[in-house]
């Protein structure tokens, strides 16, 4: 029937502080939509978690039982009127920067003890009568580093006798192959490419398909 959408103008939702975060709220309509008005929170926030299983130095450390707000904005993005029926797009933007001189933003982090998270939501009123619509998205604050990390190469190769994972007796019942390969660099950047070459010399049997874990 009528739904509410944050699309960020970048697919990846990941932005550097001091850049521009730009978008559009999609509103989708099935006949014309009175509403009392739409508005865009920025919020910004780091939540500190205890752990269950133990009660260690860092778990006395932590008192806040609250997220921290390290960046919280609001903005009118449509005063109250009237969506015709269809699709609205309203595009938005404002800047990444800290509330205050004195301030930083974080990079985004998810982890047991530790989580901090950028995220947009969005409520569109439809009066005291129905509910709002909400919607949200998470975006990722990465911070420049311009460290260049020396590469370096990996060369492997995979026969039925440097399996680990599996007995003697079930590596004999394998078939006979043999595959090389090459990790172009083992110190990796996680926001490059992983990237690497693999080559099937021989093969028993037929191939089916083959799959890369990490």
């Amino acid at each position: 029937p009528m739904s509410l959408e944050v699309r960020l103008k970048r697919s990846d939702r990941i932005y550097r502080p001091g850049e521009t975060v730009s978008g559009v709220l999609v509103i989708t309509t099935k006949g014309p939509l009175q509403h009392t008005g739409i508005s865009l929170n920025i919020e910004g926030s780091i939540t500190l978690s205890k752990n269950v299983r133990k009660d260690g130095l860092f778990d006395s450390l932590i008192t806040a039982k609250d997220p921290i707000v390290i960046l919280q904005l609001a903005m009118e993005i449509a005063p109250a009127g009237r969506f015709p029926d269809g699709i609205t797009e309203l595009p938005f933007e404002f800047p990444l920067t800290p509330p205050s001189d004195d301030s930083s933003l974080f990079e985004t982090y998810h982890g047991v003890y530790v989580n901090i998270q950028y995220v947009l939501s969005s409520t569109l009123g439809r009066g005291r009568l129905a509910k709002p619509l909400n919607a949200g998205v998470e975006f990722i604050i990465t911070m420049p580093n311009e460290t260049r990390y020396p590469v370096k190469p990996y060369e492997f190769e995979i026969t039925p006798r440097s399996i680990k994972n599996i007995s003697a007796e079930q590596s004999r019942s394998v078939p006979e192959f043999r595959i090389t390969g090459r990790l172009h660099s083992r110190l990796c950047n996680i926001l490059e490419p992983f990237t690497g070459e693999l080559t099937v010399v021989s093969s028993s049997s037929t191939i089916k398909s083959i799959e890369i874990q990490l």
